[in-house]
């Protein structure tokens, strides 16, 4: 199977593998709601486009392997990556999971720092 692209504009390109990355996984609800949010971020993004698809790719990593742990997919998480740096965001149920949050998302290859906003559930 021979698959052709052509792109008049890189955010195009970026957002297409990026859905299309989704779709492999099996998370084909999350492309439909975060596909124009994430044209235009991508399309408004001053880093170059491979800078870009290395940052996109950490963080389709990061949220397949926390996919992967039935006790960490319940939970509701933000994760961003700019420059290798993983932003994550969100309420968790217990330090427990904090930490293996962090873990987890260390284990992936191309993050070079973890920004833990992650808050404990009051």
């Amino acid at each position: 199977m021979n698959i052709t692209i052509k792109a008049t504009s890189t955010g195009f390109l970026v957002v297409f593998l990026s859905m299309y990355f989704l779709l492999l996984i099996g998370c084909g609800p999350a492309v439909v709601v975060g596909t124009a949010a994430g044209a235009y971020a991508t399309m408004s993004d001053e880093r170059p486009v491979e800078s870009q698809l290395s940052d996109s790719t950490i963080t389709l990593k990061v949220t397949s392997r926390l996919f992967e742990d039935p006790e960490i997919r319940s939970v509701n998480l933000d994760i961003d990556t700019y420059q290798g740096v993983v932003h994550l965001n969100g309420v968790m149920l217990s330090k427990e999971q904090i930490a293996k949050v962090i873990q987890l998302t260390g284990s992936v290859n191309g993050v070079r720092m973890i920004n833990n906003n992650l808050q404990l559930k009051q």
